[in-house]
C-alpha cells in the first residue's frame, strides 16, 4: 500500500542575467498579487464594511507595539524621575500617573481590536 506523495513546491530559478529579472519578479510575485487580488475582490462584494474594518485592524495592530514601547517608555522614565527626587508624595499628580492611565486605556483598546479581529475572522471564513 502506497501513501500519498508529499506535495513538491516547483522553486522558481533565479535569473541568470540583468534580462531575466522581470521575469523571475513575475513568476515569484505574480500569484501572490493575483490570489490578494481575487480576495480582495471576494470581501468586497461580500461587503464593503468588512474590507474598510479588517484594513483598519491591520494598521492597528501594526502601530500599537510603537505605540505601547512610546507609552512604557514614558512610564519608565517617569518612574525613574520620580524615585530619584523622591517626590513620591506627589505621585497623582504627575506625569507617570497620567500615562499609567493612558497605558491602561491602551491595553483596552488592544483588547478590543483583538476581540473585533477575531469576530472579522469568524465572519469572513
Amino acid at each position: 500500500m502506497r501513501g500519498l506523495e508529499p506535495y513538491q513546491h516547483k522553486k522558481t530559478p533565479p535569473p541568470v542575467g540583468l534580462g531575466d529579472v522581470p521575469r523571475y519578479l513575475r513568476d515569484v510575485l505574480g500569484g501572490f498579487f493575483g490570489r490578494f487580488g481575487y480576495i480582495v475582490t471576494l470581501v468586497w462584494r461580500t461587503g464593503k464594511w468588512i474590507l474598510f474594518l479588517l484594513s483598519f485592524v491591520a494598521l492597528f495592530r501594526g502601530v500599537s507595539p510603537v505605540v505601547g514601547a512610546l507609552i512604557s517608555k514614558g512610564v519608565l522614565n517617569g518612574l525613574q524621575q520620580v524615585v530619584t527626587d523622591g517626590a513620591a508624595g506627589n505621585f497623582f499628580r504627575s506625569d507617570v500617573f497620567h500615562l499609567l492611565i493612558w497605558l491602561f486605556v491602551y491595553r483596552i483598546l488592544v483588547q478590543i481590536i483583538n476581540e473585533v479581529t477575531r469576530a472579522l475572522n469568524r465572519i469572513a471564513g
